[in-house]
């Protein structure tokens, strides 16, 4: 997919009309920040154990309740938020075993 992702995503999501996602891996934000500012109605959960490498008050004022930063490890993660909720789990993160 490498840096036409975002574009793909983008596609995927207005063809099946999405409005709930998640990201797994988030690092600086990206393309989370690219399918928000392209979508207007989505949500994205984006999952990262360093959510302080995206997430700030100026990201936070700018996305609001569209944008549910959660830190932590994506097991974790995965039981905060609710069973068949989402539209898309885009997994972008470590693919270690550990």
């Amino acid at each position: 997919m490498g840096k036409n992702r975002k574009h793909f995503l983008d596609a995927l999501i207005k063809e099946h009309k999405m409005s709930t996602i998640a990201e797994v891996g988030v690092r600086d934000g990206r393309t989370s920040f690219y399918l928000l500012d392209q979508n207007p109605n989505l949500v994205v959960w984006a999952i990262d154990k360093y959510t302080g490498k995206f997430y700030n008050d100026e990201v936070a004022d700018r996305y609001g309740d569209r944008l549910k930063p959660i830190c932590q490890f994506s097991v974790a993660a995965a039981r905060e938020i609710e069973d068949a909720s989402l539209d898309l789990v885009f997994i972008d993160a470590s693919h270690q075993y550990e």
